[in-house]
């Protein structure tokens, strides 16, 4: 593949090229890992947010969980999701469009 400075072209499909970090070897050149924040250890402010997601639904799903690193985004994403939800689309109707919006965007986690 050719190299463009320290980035390198990668053919990945028929007619899509990604531009990808070089590949090493060396452990200190690792991808670095972040963790998914919990309820307990969430910032302070998204706290409450995450709470309210948990007891309506049971669980706090890695999307939301991780969008609590910035309170900001996860109270905007929780408020598009509240409108959403009082729209005049049914429950199913809802789904559909979710399903459809993920497919559309590639999501590897939702509509497969």
């Amino acid at each position: 593949m050719p190299r463009i400075g320290l980035l390198r072209l990668a053919k990945i499909h028929e007619h899509v090229l990604y531009l990808t970090p070089p590949v090493s070897t060396t452990r200190s050149s690792l991808m670095t890992r972040f963790t998914t924040p919990t309820v307990e250890t969430a910032p302070e402010a998204s706290k409450h947010t995450l709470e309210a997601v948990k007891k309506a639904f049971g669980l706090v799903l890695n999307l939301q969980a991780n969008m609590a690193e910035s309170p900001e985004l996860l109270a905007g994403y929780t408020a598009l999701w509240d409108m959403f939800s009082k729209t005049t689309l049914t429950p199913h109707e809802q789904q559909v469009v979710y399903l459809t919006s993920n497919f559309e965007n590639n999501c590897r986690l939702t509509h497969t």
